[in-house]
């Protein structure tokens, strides 16, 4: 089993945040319900794709994709070049090197996975 981690932007982050007008719902569930992801050739060539459309995924189980949701907190590294507080949360991606913490699985994504291609 391969293993990969794939950065959302802050703004993708805030964009699913904002269409959720759901109040009781957390953060996580939001993004959780608003991502959708698609694996696709370097030529464009789409191999699978999640699904919004109820029902059995066309993808079969042992070839689909599991996606977790995992958040973590960023933090700048000192950069001796640069005058810049680095025991804060940062609300942008930093210029600088940076580092994770705080790690939190937020569980396994709810994607119905479809191909154009026969199983």
């Amino acid at each position: 089993m391969a293993y990969s981690v794939i950065v959302v932007p802050h703004d993708v982050v805030m964009g699913a945040i904002s269409k959720d007008n759901t109040p009781d719902r957390s953060v996580a569930d939001k993004v959780k319900l608003a991502l959708r992801a698609e694996i696709a050739l370097a030529g464009g060539h789409r191999l699978g794709y999640t699904s919004t459309l109820d029902g059995i995924s066309t993808l079969s189980e042992e070839k689909a994709p599991k996606l977790w949701l995992h958040s973590t907190g960023v933090q700048a590294l000192k950069d001796p070049n640069r005058d810049h507080e680095t025991s804060i949360p940062q609300h942008v991606s930093p210029a600088t090197p940076y580092e994770n913490y705080d790690w939190t699985d937020h569980g396994l994504l709810p994607l119905r996975w479809a191909t154009d291609a026969p199983n």
